[in-house]
């Protein structure tokens, strides 16, 4: 009767496991990150002075007031968004800074891998969905993480070229965070647009970091 009832048990709990795993469910938070990106590319600036609502929500998000730039506060919001969807809090720093946001992230080795630009360019690494882009201002002082810059969310890289979605940026192919001179209306108002990228590298604008999550997929 004891063994009987040793057999049913497992049957049980091996038919409750296999429920369980049947039910399981990973998503990718980087592509979900893209996702949610991909539905602000309409985003214009008003007036071009960084005022649009959707603007004024990230930039909230980051403890801000409007009018400032908002690429970071962007990135940081994608993936305030795509966590929230899964009734989970983001891991990412609610930064509107780019060097702040950065130096967050490289002080969390743990939660965050920093690429540098040799290895896209040596083809040791590569953008995979979601990786945060980290320019720096050539007119701003390097030292440590103390700089100015620029971010965007990272699609997919060919060789140097690197395919990003960017906030507080133009459709120009110019090398500047705007690809032309704010205020200057050739490329339209300014707002969220897919850009190609270069890496920068020997120019007034080089890309200082790429920013990879260390856990990608997330498990419900």
């Amino acid at each position: 009767m004891l063994k009987k009832l040793i057999v049913i048990f497992f049957l049980l709990t091996g038919i409750a496991s296999a429920n369980t795993c049947n039910t399981c469910h990973a998503w990718n938070s980087g592509e979900e990150a893209i996702i949610n990106a991909n539905k602000y590319l309409n985003v214009r600036e008003k007036t071009n002075n960084n005022d649009a609502p959707e603007i004024k929500q990230w930039l909230k998000n980051c403890g801000l007031g409007g009018g400032y730039s908002y690429c970071q506060a962007f990135v940081a919001s994608m993936y305030k968004e795509t966590f929230q969807n899964h009734n989970k809090k983001s891991p990412w720093p609610m930064s509107a800074s780019v060097a702040s946001f950065a130096n967050y992230c490289s002080k969390r080795p743990f939660d965050f891998k920093m690429v540098s630009t040799k290895k896209l360019q040596w083809s040791i690494d590569t953008v995979e969905p979601g990786d945060v882009i980290s320019w720096k201002h050539g007119s701003s002082i390097f030292n440590g993480f103390n700089y100015q810059g620029h971010a965007g969310l990272g699609i997919k890289n060919i060789k140097s070229n690197i395919y990003t979605i960017e906030a507080n940026t133009k459709a120009g192919a110019g090398g500047d965070q705007s690809g032309t001179v704010k205020g200057d209306m050739k490329y339209g108002h300014e707002g969220v647009y897919k850009r190609v990228r270069t890496l920068g590298l020997n120019s007034n604008f080089p890309i200082m970091f790429i920013i990879k999550p260390i856990k990608r997929d997330i498990n419900e």
